[in-house]
């Protein structure tokens, strides 16, 4: 049993930070420390001040079957995965961020359960759809059942454990049936609570769809839309310069050579206004630069 108003927040007067001013670290909890668990986090959070970065993104905690994963198999959504520590202890990780002007960001996975260790659907069916993903069965998010789970993300990781921000991962898996958007829905939540609260809580999706009409930078507090896009073109177009593999959606990157890389920075899409082979869709023409998050190559 989690008694989560047992925590004494420290850094009870953080508001966040603009996003304009977001440098961020995107580690995993299990690879980042020799130990490979919350408490050390915490300890490199202590002295992370000599790095030159505003923001600490952390791979998907929920958990999961085994003792390791990347972090894209989880079952428990609300549940930090027992390897890593407690919730009190990644309460703590993120009081010393924010004690240090670190924001904190949590990368989510929203279009599937992991194939193992899965049971939600043996006696709660109406959370799935029929269809696959790559990785796992299919939620279904929109409509009454995925209500439940939008309003219960903003409640747990926005008030109760702090998070500044989202990352949604591969928003094209969702499975939309002509229901409200989960997208839409969960900006809204989000944006009430900043307004509520007074706190920066900025949204960030990767869309392999590149639909530009879901992103508005200047939209603060969120009003169904979200901050910014992760730029998977850029990291693409130079992963396939550096390794030279081709092989699946790094194929469309193939022609991409680096003299073109500081245009795919300022328009941030790289891959706009023409077909894309792989997945055979076609991208709009340009964002706004504050629009796009830079992953590192």
């Amino acid at each position: 049993m989690i008694d989560h108003s047992s925590y004494r927040w420290r850094a009870a007067n953080w508001r966040g930070r603009p996003w304009h001013e977001t440098v961020l670290l995107e580690a995993h909890v299990g690879a980042f420390t020799r130990e490979g668990h919350l408490p050390c986090h915490d300890r490199q959070a202590r002295s992370s001040g000599g790095i030159r970065i505003t923001a600490l993104e952390l791979l998907p905690l929920a958990d999961f079957a085994g003792s390791r994963n990347w972090g894209y198999d989880g079952v428990l959504w609300y549940a930090p995965d027992s390897g890593y520590g407690r919730p009190d202890e990644l309460k703590t990780l993120i009081d010393e961020a924010h004690l240090r002007g670190l924001m904190v960001f949590l990368d989510v996975v929203y279009n599937h359960f992991g194939p193992e260790g899965n049971y939600l659907g043996r006696y709660a069916p109406t959370f799935f759809t029929d269809a696959q993903t790559p990785w796992g069965q299919c939620d279904r998010l929109p409509g009454p059942a995925g209500s439940c789970l939008r309003h219960r993300e903003r409640a747990v990781l926005a008030a109760r454990i702090r998070f500044d921000w989202l990352r949604l991962d591969a928003v094209h898996s969702i499975v939309e049936l002509g229901e409200i958007s989960m997208l839409h829905d969960l900006s809204v939540a989000v944006g009430r609570l900043a307004a509520e609260t007074g706190r920066h809580n900025p949204l960030v999706l990767e869309n392999d769809d590149n639909r530009v009409s879901v992103l508005d930078p200047g939209q603060d507090p969120p009003r169904g839309k979200y901050r910014a896009q992760w730029n998977d073109d850029y990291h693409h177009a130079w992963h396939v310069w550096l390794t030279g593999e081709t092989q699946g959606y790094y194929r469309d990157y193939q022609l991409s050579p680096p003299s073109r890389h500081r245009q795919y920075l300022g328009l941030g899409l790289c891959l706009s206004g023409r077909a894309i082979r792989a997945s055979r869709r076609a991208t709009p023409r340009r964002a706004e630069r504050l629009a796009f998050a830079h992953p590192p190559s």
